[in-house]
């Protein structure tokens, strides 16, 4: 399922007052540039806006615009269909007068939240590749919280797996017990919603996604029997 995404648009700047209503933005300068944001609104609306000119920049979680529809709740805790993450995209679009043709998607999130029987941290613990590349531990997380493969620049690619409940509770959310997330993020990206969008991209992402972690390499343990002698 998709989570977060950076949607890049070409807009008719007849529609910018329009956008600005619609979505809270308040007007800003740099300079002798006039652009217009979002406020702390976006923080309950789940979207994040910035219009420059007629260039529309909007990052968001897909599954939380979803689940805000059905609960009312801002809410990536919990499973998404494709069929489902698709309708939520072609639903925002309007919203933010963005013609589907005129958008590309310079980043997203896929992928799968689970619950598990256990804490998320003893499977992230004992996870130690993943397609081939090594996972670290985040720098910016406790040990077995969140781990990532490499992220440098150059890497348009990043697979990560964390403790979703974890955090969850750091940013003041309740969800269920032991969630564990496992993700494909892509960056640096160039694809047309149209195209990201289409059945074709979404069974080649899917295959892609199963592909890569299907290969994941856990630590294996070794618990000794232990054999008593013959009396």
């Amino acid at each position: 399922m998709f989570d977060k995404v950076i949607i890049k648009a070409r807009i008719d700047t007849k529609d910018i007052d329009t956008i600005v209503f619609r979505n809270y933005l308040e007007q800003c300068t740099e300079g002798d540039e006039l652009f217009y944001k979002s406020t702390a609104y976006a923080n309950l609306d789940g979207c994040f806006i910035e219009v420059r000119g007629d260039t529309l920049k909007c990052k968001c979680s897909i599954n939380k615009l979803y689940e805000k529809e059905v609960s009312g709740k801002l809410d990536n805790s919990k499973p998404m269909t494709f069929r489902n993450a698709v309708r939520t995209i072609n639903s925002l679009l309007p919203r933010l007068c963005v013609k589907k043709e005129n958008a590309i998607v310079t980043y997203y999130e896929i992928g799968v939240t689970m619950i598990m029987p256990r804490c998320a941290t003893e499977y992230i613990g004992m996870i130690q590749e993943v397609a081939g590349r090594v996972l670290w531990n985040d720098a910016n997380y406790p040990v077995d919280r969140q781990k990532t493969t490499e992220k440098s620049k150059y890497y348009r690619k990043v697979l990560k797996i964390y403790d979703k409940t974890f955090e969850a509770s750091g940013k003041g959310r309740k969800v269920a017990k032991n969630i564990l997330r496992v993700e494909s993020i892509y960056r640096h990206q160039s694809i047309p919603i149209a195209e990201l969008t289409s059945n074709e991209t979404m069974n080649k992402i899917g295959r892609i996604f199963y592909q890569d972690w299907i290969e994941a390499r856990f630590v294996r343990d070794i618990e000794p029997q232990v054999v008593l002698p013959d009396v």
